[in-house]
Parts: structure tokens; sequence; C-alpha cells
């Protein structure tokens, strides 16, 4: 069985004036596992890799409190204000990288582009990217089983989602 983990990377507004020209981008990404593989060696390593940075493997990474660690509610997150903290977290995470065995599946929108294309018959870029990220991973399986996750959003998102 495949397991295929899904987040999101910027936001799925498509108005032209609320388009954030600093992350202009739409990004779907999915990593896609052995699930063999996941439990019984990604998820101890990866837990090991969050004890020996932060004591304890309970914490949920996300890139917006680890650039903003003073927005998060997790006091740990402030350890990123810290360059020799931020400098041997990414060193380590490197290496637990290179060391895992994963298939990446990456959808990316220039939003403006696509809007000017597409205009309002442009789809949503989630769905449309979720579209492309089932399709490439439906390919990938053969006759093989896979499991499809998604991180958690809004009620009416996760909703649109399970439709689809």
């Amino acid at each position: 069985m495949k397991l295929m983990f899904i987040d999101e990377f910027g936001d799925h507004n498509l108005d032209p004036k609320k388009i954030d020209k600093t992350y202009p981008v739409f990004v779907l990404a999915g990593c896609v596992f052995d699930e063999d593989y996941y439990n019984n060696t990604f998820v101890p390593a990866f837990n090991s890799f969050k004890k020996a940075l932060f004591g304890r493997d309970d914490i949920c990474l996300h890139t917006l409190e680890m650039s903003r660690p003073e927005k998060s509610k997790d006091k740990r997150f402030l350890l990123f204000r810290d360059k020799h903290f931020r400098a041997k977290f990414y060193e380590e995470l490197n290496k637990l990288m290179k060391n895992t065995e994963f298939t990446l599946i990456a959808c990316t929108i220039l939003k403006s582009r696509y809007v000017a294309r597409y205009g309002l018959s442009a789809l949503d870029p989630y769905l449309l990217s979720f579209d492309n990220l089932v399709n490439r991973l439906i390919y990938d399986l053969k006759k093989n089983r896979g499991k499809i996750f998604a991180e958690k959003r809004l009620d009416n998102l996760d909703q649109q989602l399970e439709i689809a």
C-alpha cells in the first residue's frame, strides 16, 4: 500500500487584486511513501529528529510558525529566533530527507498567468492541483492500492475536497 500526504503552500485565491506579489503561486505537494517503510522507518526517524531538537516528538512543524515564531502558541518555536538553532535544525532536516525513501509529486500554479489565461472559467487551484496529484499517484500505483491524507483546512474547504 502507498500513502500520499498532501499539503498546500500559498493560498488558492484567484482575485487579481488580492494575489500576494511576494508569493504569487499556489503549490500542492504530495509525499508518497510505502506504508511499511513509513510506519517502521520514517516515523521513528522523524520522531527521533524532533526529540533531539525539541526534547519531545509531539511538535507539529509548520513553516509559518518556524518563520514567524512569535505568532505561534507553541513557545518551542521561539527556538527559531536563534540562528544557531535554525542552522542545526536545517542541517539535521537535510540529513533526514537525504536518508528518506519517498516520492514527491507537486503541482505549481502561477496564479496571475492562470487567471489571465482562463478568467472566470479558472478552476479552484487546490482542486485542479489535487486532481493532478491523484492522477499521478494512480499512474504510479499500477496495480497497488493507495490512501491519501490531506492536511486539514477550513471545514468548508475540507468538504469541497471530500466531494472531489
